[in-house]
């Protein structure tokens, strides 16, 4: 993994499976999901946001924060979003 490393800001990874058999499988992705190489689409960002801050704000906290940031040319204040960020 070190010389991946080396490829920064590039992300690879190889992903290794080792079967009950003893046998090895293995994939090198030379473009990560999510990377400029290979972009989520604006609903897989959306689903991951909401994986991540829903269980911790809420879902409807997490939606209307999700929500604000896509529009966030239209806030004029940005102290608005600071609800949105806080627990409870």
């Amino acid at each position: 993994m070190k010389n991946l490393a080396k490829l920064l800001p590039v992300r690879i990874t190889i992903v290794e499976i080792e079967l009950t058999d003893g046998s090895l499988l293995t994939e090198r992705v030379s473009a990560v999901r999510g990377t400029p190489r290979n972009p989520m689409t604006r609903a897989e960002v959306i689903d991951k946001a909401r994986d991540l801050t829903a269980p911790i704000l809420g879902r409807e906290k997490s939606d209307k924060l999700i929500e604000s940031v896509f529009a966030i040319e239209t806030i004029t204040d940005i102290r608005s979003l600071r609800p949105l960020l806080q627990r409870g």
